[in-house]
């Protein structure tokens, strides 16, 4: 159990990792001149550089560097400390990033009416991890 526990874990700070440089690829795209062509249409301009690509006059993408940065830090210290609060704070901060992940894409499809590659890799993401989550709550009872 306590095995399947580090294996999870292990695979949320990747996850996380992963996650972080989605939204550097997306900040370099977007502020470092970094030319790269959207898989899912041609709506990855449309959407990183609409009046939706920031919050509280920063860019999302820096918001989900810190953001995925703050859940790898999280995540290594409930490995390597075993802190149950620090794996109920990392499971607070997953399920903060699909919600907000949520209103992301809902506001990519109904709001600005295009999808972004970067933006769907950085939901997978957090979906996966909301899904080991629930595994590990799972296994926890």
């Amino acid at each position: 159990m306590k095995n399947k526990r580090r294996i999870i874990l292990t695979a949320l700070i990747l996850l996380a990792v992963m996650g972080f440089i989605d939204s550097a690829v997306i900040y370099e795209k977007v502020f470092g001149g970094l030319y790269t062509s959207c898989v899912v249409g041609n709506g990855c301009d449309t959407v990183l550089y609409s009046l939706y690509s920031k919050f509280l006059g920063a860019s999302l993408s820096l918001w989900g560097m810190g953001f995925y940065g703050l859940l790898t830090l999280a995540i290594a210290w409930a490995l390597i400390f075993k802190k149950d609060l620090l794996i109920k704070f990392s499971l607070s901060l997953i399920g903060a990033g699909f919600l907000f992940s949520l209103y992301l894409l809902y506001l990519q499809i109904f709001k600005i009416g295009t999808l972004c590659t970067y933006c769907l890799i950085s939901f997978s993401d957090i979906l996966a991890s909301v899904i080991l989550a629930f595994v590990l709550l799972r296994d926890k009872k």
